[in-house]
């Protein structure tokens, strides 16, 4: 991005108004200097992500984001922050630095070494793919009355609650450190789902283990109903990750 001639000035205020909403622009200041995101359909309506809202100094937030700061200097310059940056200084450094004024306030590095080996990505395949599963075998039994099917049914389901918490912990701490921890959008969605799964597989095992005959078809059921919500999971997940890196 080549420097500005004559950058303006913009306050507090003014950033505040450029939120994106009822047709205005959307502007974002990072390290001092604003950027117009409006023609960003990752911006939409003024907000990115469900967690980031336009009109505000992002400025830490962008450090912590998933995707490299420098996709966030594509986007025009329209002018420097009132108090954080001089004009002179945007034009003697156009790509903006690490501001003083800002500490670049990271996660830790247990997080960010949890981010560098796909800590979430990685755990949370397993109670998907392992309710799935026995989503299927339980299916299986149902149709051709298979004992092997359905004792296997069970075993993916409680090895499937037993990787949940990691999977969740692992969410639970990318969603606070790289999305703000805002609760809205599919981050509602995902966890909200996550707690479903949980209560339910932990409800469904407790049927099978300490319920009589009488309640198999209950559990037949609940166990069928672990499928549609992982999908419902990765769905989701899927939402967050691929837009997180357009």
């Amino acid at each position: 991005m080549p420097p500005m001639e004559n950058p303006r000035t913009i306050t507090r205020d003014e950033l505040a108004g450029m939120n994106g909403k009822q047709g205005r622009p959307a502007y974002v200041a990072v390290d001092g200097v604003v950027y117009d995101v409006s023609a960003s359909p990752m911006w939409k309506g003024g907000e990115h992500m469900d967690a980031h809202d336009a009109g505000l100094d992002l400025s830490a937030d962008i450090r912590n984001a998933p995707h490299p700061m420098e996709r966030v200097k594509d986007f025009p310059v329209v002018g420097v922050l009132e108090g954080t940056a001089s004009p002179s200084a945007l034009k003697a450094a156009p790509a903006p630095g690490p501001s003083a004024e800002v500490a670049p306030a990271g996660p830790p590095a247990l997080v960010r070494l949890a981010k560098l080996v796909h800590a979430h990505p990685a755990s949370v395949h397993y109670p998907v793919a392992l309710m799935s599963v026995a989503s299927l075998l339980q299916f299986t039994d149902i149709v051709m009355g298979s004992e092997v099917c359905a004792l296997l049914a069970f075993y993916n389901l409680v090895l499937g609650l037993a990787f949940a918490p990691i999977a969740i912990f692992s969410g639970l701490v990318d969603w606070f450190w790289y999305y703000g921890g805002k609760f809205r959008g599919w981050f509602r969605v995902k966890i909200g789902v996550s707690v479903l799964v949980m209560a339910l597989a932990t409800f469904t095992i407790y049927i099978k283990l300490n319920l009589g005959p009488d309640f198999d078809l209950l559990y037949q059921l609940l166990v069928l109903a672990h499928a549609p919500l992982v999908f419902l999971l990765g769905f989701a997940g899927g939402r967050i990750t691929f837009h997180s890196h357009q």
